[in-house]
């Protein structure tokens, strides 16, 4: 149970802000200022403790000029691709359970273990004959569409590339293939995924 006399640094951090902006700074600056810094508290993985959300939903900024929403899926997402205690919260308040995949990420960067939301791409096992599927780390790579903690179902795309494009995580056009997912079929997808190969000892 969190301490009642305690403030989490990411809310101390986030009410310190909106208390220090400017009086005269308009919606629209303000909103902006406080999107970003929320980006930056969850990318620098400050701690935010499970109750939180309150509290964060009260710095909420909704004019017709700026909108800064502290519960926004987007940042749910920043947090699952960064990592630290923002998702947890966010999972606490939705009452969400996470989706979770052997091999995600954000372009490049895969991850081992990682929540996913949408636009975070996730590796698949599955063999294809076609090399304008692509693939990575001899998996088929898809990409989180939506996921919805409701009715517990994600929902996957994948893309084809074009034929001069190797880049294995372009996405153009509409998607070749689609997915829709209760929780058991994907973790029956994730139990086929082979884990990241650990880096050999210097």
């Amino acid at each position: 149970m969190n301490d009642p006399t305690t403030v989490s640094a990411g809310l101390a951090f986030m009410r310190a802000a909106h208390a220090g902006i400017g009086k005269s700074v308009g919606d629209r600056d303000r909103s902006a200022a406080m999107n970003d810094l929320l980006d930056t508290a969850i990318r620098m993985k400050m701690q935010f403790d499970l109750g939180d959300c309150a509290s964060l939903a009260r710095l909420g900024i909704r004019t017709c000029v700026g909108v800064f929403d502290p519960m926004d899926m987007s940042f749910y997402r920043r947090a699952c691709v960064s990592g630290g205690t923002y998702a947890k919260m966010w999972e606490a308040a939705h009452g969400a359970k996470p989706f979770k995949a052997v091999r995600a990420g954000e372009k490049s960067a895969l991850q081992s273990g990682l929540r996913v939301a949408q636009d975070v791409a996730v590796l698949l096992a599955g063999e294809d004959e076609d090399d304008l599927w692509p693939r990575v780390e001899g998996h088929q790579v898809w990409w989180v569409s939506s996921v919805n903690f409701v009715a517990d179902t994600i929902t996957i795309c994948r893309y084809r590339l074009l034929p001069d494009q190797r880049f294995p995580y372009n996405r153009l056009g509409r998607p070749g293939n689609r997915l829709t997912l209760s929780r058991k079929e994907w973790e029956e997808k994730m139990a086929a995924v082979k884990p990241a190969k650990a880096a050999r000892a210097a």
